[in-house]
């Protein structure tokens, strides 16, 4: 979705509350094992992180949420960066 999309969007359904960025670490314990992969235990994490931090900006949801893979280090095992738009509908 382009910039000029998503402005008419925000226009017509919303009001831009604002960006939203956020480190997920990697841990064991973030891993459901229903899911069975690291990952998407660190996507829902980071998922249920945004939700919270849009909402205690009084925004309805997150939008244009993208993820980014951290690296690992002597402290953690990798993360997931994600970053968002928190938006409140009219």
């Amino acid at each position: 979705m382009g910039p000029d999309l998503f402005r008419f969007i925000l226009e017509r359904v919303g009001l831009l509350v604002g960006c939203l960025s956020l480190l997920v670490g990697g841990s064991f314990q973030l891993v459901s094992p229903r899911v069975g992969s690291p990952l998407a235990g660190l996507i829902g994490a980071a998922d249920a992180k945004l939700r919270d931090k849009a909402k205690a900006m009084g925004a309805s949801a997150v939008v244009k949420v993208r993820y980014m893979p951290t690296g690992a280090s002597m402290m953690s095992w990798g993360g997931l960066k994600a970053e968002g738009v928190a938006i409140r509908y009219n």
